[in-house]
Parts: C-alpha cells; sequence; structure tokens
C-alpha cells in the first residue's frame, strides 16, 4: 500500500512502497520493491534512515523523507555499479590486446602497460587499482622481477627510449598485478620469442 497524501505527490512516488507502522512508530519502506529503510514523525520533522545506517536525515515533510531515501538509494545503486565497472577494468582488454602477467612475458614482447590507474574505492588503503588509461605499445628489452614485488622493464618504442624517453618502468607490486597488454589473442600462446 503506498501511503501517501494527495498534496504529497513526488517524482519518486510509483517506485516507494510502505510496510505497517512498527511498534516504535517507524513505517519501513521499500524502493523499487527493495528494502531501503523507515520514515517516521517527531514532532516537528520527518526523519529518513537508510537500512544499515545509525543517523536519519531530517526533512520537512513525509514526501521529502522519503525522496532523500530513494535518492540514498539511487546513489547506492550508482556507488555500485561504478565499483562493478572498475573491477571489470581490471580484466577486461581494450579491442585487439589480451591481458597477461609480468611473469608470462619475455624480452621482445610488444607490450601495453598501466599508463594511468586510480583506487576502486575512493579513501581506501587496500592499494586495489584499475587501469583507466593503457599506455602505448612498447617493445621489452630487459626485465626484472623485484623481491619487493615491483617489476623494472626496460623497453623501447621504436628506436628510442620507452615511457616517456627514459626507456625503464618501475611497476610497484599495486601496478605489476594488473599485468600488460599483449597484441591480440594468437600473441598470447607464444608472448615473446
Amino acid at each position: 500500500m503506498v501511503l501517501m497524501s494527495a498534496g504529497e505527490r513526488h517524482p519518486a512516488a510509483g517506485r516507494v512502497r510502505f510496510g505497517s507502522r512498527d511498534s516504535r512508530g517507524r513505517y519501513p519502506v521499500a524502493v523499487d520493491v527493495r528494502p531501503a529503510g523507515h520514515v517516521y514523525r517527531t514532532r516537528r520533522a520527518w526523519w529518513a534512515l537508510g537500512l544499515g545506517d545509525n543517523v536519519a536525515s531530517e526533512h520537512r515533510t513525509r514526501a521529502a523523507a522519503l525522496a532523500g531515501l530513494v535518492r540514498l538509494v539511487d546513489s547506492r545503486d550508482d556507488a555500485a555499479e561504478a565499483l562493478a565497472r572498475k573491477m571489470r577494468r581490471r580484466t577486461e582488454a581494450p579491442e585487439g590486446w589480451t591481458l597477461s602477467t609480468w611473469h608470462e612475458v619475455r624480452p621482445g614482447a610488444v607490450v601495453r602497460t598501466p599508463g594511468i590507474c586510480r583506487r576502486v574505492e575512493a579513501g581506501s588503503t587496500d592499494g586495489l587499482l584499475y587501469p583507466e588509461l593503457w599506455g602505448d605499445p612498447v617493445q621489452l628489452t630487459r626485465i626484472e622481477h623485484l623481491p619487493n614485488g615491483c617489476v623494472l622493464a626496460y623497453g623501447l618504442d621504436g628506436e628510442t627510449p620507452a615511457w616517456l624517453g627514459m626507456g625503464v618502468l618501475l611497476s610497484t607490486p599495486a601496478y605489476a598485478e594488473l599485468g600488460v597488454l599483449v597484441p591480440g589473442t594468437e600473441a598470447a600462446s607464444r608472448i615473446g620469442t
């Protein structure tokens, strides 16, 4: 049953469903058929409390409290979608390329390394990264696997030193974990000749 008066219609009204008021005077609310939290009234305000939240948000009307829960659900859905997209970026290769590891490539192989990486979750300290951008193709001339998990790679871009003209790239353990791209699926079976 939708519990709204005629004067309190809001844009998300079709998405919101109420349950019966509980012993604490709170109405359970579902948004898009999923439990979203509760709304309740005190003397002067309506409050919206999302599932798993400890602090409720204050609103002037019941419709505003409902809209607050809808926004909360939408923002959580957006965050979950962004997280899933970033995690996919860790395992997807651009067209014409295949993901490989630093242990599988050898000198002579043409690779693309992560150019710009971002944390999967902002503020996270777990070090999990995803590649936002891959660098240009580089031909490896030497690879060193350091004891601390870093990879030191040397390469050329045509006849000139690769990686901004320095010819050397130090991949931290988090970058090295992302691996490298190698050309196509055919090349993956014979990485580095």
